[in-house]
């Protein structure tokens, strides 16, 4: 060492001593750190943070999820890469050297995470409801069960009465957070009447996608809102000769011709009377 001692007039100050090493100095590894991720992703480990210029990088994968297959890109790069193949926990170590003295090992966890997809319900009945006229929604909600963000990119409805179905959704695409949910809203307006069927599709990052809710209805008549009667100009015929035919029409709310009514024809009360054959749909 050095020692510094300084005299004012004939009183010198108490030594002061400072002490100068040769011996080199030990680096420091700094492993970083990297945030939480989805399974599957690559992750980019990162010593450039490590100091006492080192000159050589030793990294390990010291720990990863049962059944990983994970693998450093190149183990003494400053910033090797891997998959995070499966959701869990991992450990990287990283040493490094400058060719005197090698530093402690520093570790960084890294975890991969995933998410869940459930819906609720698993498939919409909406029932009877009239052709042409639009039902109350029903909803169906998405809930991220998982431990990572749960992305809807599309949503799509197909199927053979594709048409007769509609949905409303928040603006694609969704991210749902682990824990949290999102709703789509679906109507039903059928074109014919009959069962009538359609699937929506649902493509998400979670396992199993696409996702699909089964869509169904039953179109039906709907109640007349008018009868229009055209028996054209009055007949008259020999007893027991059939009159022209009498002609009626039938319309549904909408004003659209309503199908599969049922028209009955009674003769008056009093006077004349007859049987009426009736024939259409």
């Amino acid at each position: 060492g050095i020692q510094l001692t300084v005299t004012e007039g004939s009183t010198p100050s108490a030594p002061a001593t400072v002490m100068i090493s040769t011996d080199p100095i030990r680096p420091v590894a700094v492993a970083g750190t990297v945030p939480a991720l989805s399974a599957g992703s690559t992750v980019q480990l990162d010593g450039s943070g490590s100091t006492g210029s080192p000159t050589q990088y030793q990294w390990a994968l010291i720990s990863k999820p049962a059944g990983s297959g994970a693998a450093l890109s190149n183990s003494t790069q400053v910033k090797p890469t891997f998959v995070a193949d499966l959701p869990g926990f991992y450990v990287a170590q990283l040493v490094v050297s400058n060719n005197q003295l090698t530093s402690y090992p520093s570790t960084v966890l890294i975890t991969a995470t995933v998410p869940g997809f459930e819906t609720n319900p698993s498939s919409v009945a909406f029932g009877p409801q009239s052709v042409a006229t639009t039902s109350n929604s029903q909803s169906v909600v998405i809930t991220n069960t998982g431990t990572g963000n749960l992305i809807i990119s599309g949503l799509t409805i197909g199927g053979t009465n594709a048409a007769d179905f509609a949905y409303t959704s928040a603006m694609l695409p969704v991210t749902v957070a682990p824990g949290n949910q999102t709703t789509v809203n679906v109507t039903f307006t059928p074109a014919a009447l009959g069962n009538r069927t359609a699937t929506l599709t649902i493509n998400d990052n979670a396992s199993g996608s696409p996702h699909t809710v089964a869509l169904s209805g039953t179109g039906v008549a709907g109640s007349p809102a008018s009868i229009a009667a055209a028996a054209g100009t009055p007949q008259s015929v020999a007893i027991n000769t059939a009159f022209a035919p009498l002609q009626v029409t039938v319309k549904d709310a909408g004003g659209d011709l309503l199908s599969g009514a049922v028209v009955t024809f009674t003769a008056p009360g009093s006077g004349a009377s007859g049987t009426f054959v009736g024939t259409g749909n």
